[in-house]
């Protein structure tokens, strides 16, 4: 039996405002000819269907046998976060999309962030997307647009791993004419930065100065990017439990699309 060169997970807590997620997952997939599978937290909360991936395709006059397609309810334990995990090592995807919340306040103390926490411990990169934005996909069509892309630069494992993992996608998705801008906060780019060649690709450099979150939030308004991609080491120190990584923390605040790769 063969594995899949290419497989996606979508996660849902089958919510009706989670329909960005779904969308964007399944015009993915479809591009991509990779199978996709909508994994949802068994956790004793109310039941509710899975969303439609036939009224979808139908929607975009793209037939049912144009997605290899799946919907799981998975059990395992108490904690959603600890579900869906246990259901994604078992799926192995290459990509993982999800929605997610942007709350705020008390909100966020109460309600927390079952998103940030799983693209936080996930081994494959997370796209997620802020729920009330539209992303990079037309509802109407499942056409992507995919031309701007802002990728945060830390230190060279970091580097590598967001160059990497973004160029793997653009790869799968077969995406050619975009702008992909390497963007540094407070010092220079290192030369030890090289940006792979693609069709279409064009490669930029930004430099920008100040709070690390707030500079890459300004530069994704300016370039008015569709996605931004950043390299994170989960949580590993004290202030990351109470503040949040940076990516956490521009999680929580970007409208854009951004994609959460793993550092190994």
């Amino acid at each position: 039996m063969t594995t899949p060169e290419f497989t996606i997970a979508h996660l849902t807590d089958l919510r009706p405002d989670g329909g960005v997620a779904f969308t964007h997952a399944v015009a993915l997939a479809t591009r991509a000819a990779a199978p996709l599978t909508t994994l949802h937290a068994a956790t004793g909360g109310p039941a509710r269907e899975m969303p439609c991936v036939t009224d979808l395709l139908a929607s975009w006059n793209k037939p049912v046998e144009a997605l290899i397609y799946d919907a799981r309810t998975h059990e395992c334990c108490d904690d959603p976060i600890d579900t869906l995990l246990d259901g994604l090592r078992r799926l192995n995807p290459h990509l993982i999309v999800a929605g997610t919340h942007q709350w705020k306040g008390l909100s966020r103390t109460f309600r927390g962030s079952v998103t940030e926490s799983v693209a936080a411990q996930a081994t494959a990169p997370t796209l997620v997307l802020p729920i009330g934005h539209p992303g990079f996909v037309d509802p109407d069509t499942g056409d992507l647009h995919l031309k701007k892309i802002v990728l945060p630069i830390g230190d060279d494992k970091e580097a590598r791993a967001a160059i990497d993992a973004t160029a793997d996608l653009l790869t799968h998705l077969d995406i050619s004419d975009v702008d992909l801008y390497l963007l540094r906060v407070g010092d220079a780019l290192p030369d030890t930065v090289v940006a792979p060649e693609g069709p279409g690709w064009r490669w930029h450099t930004l430099q920008a100065e100040g709070d690390l979150t707030q500079a890459i939030i300004d530069t994704c308004e300016d370039v008015d990017c569709d996605v931004v991609a950043m390299a994170t080491r989960g949580q590993d120190g004290f202030l990351d439990i109470f503040r949040g990584t940076h990516t956490e923390r521009v999680m929580r605040k970007t409208s854009r699309a951004l994609l959460v790769i793993p550092v190994t």
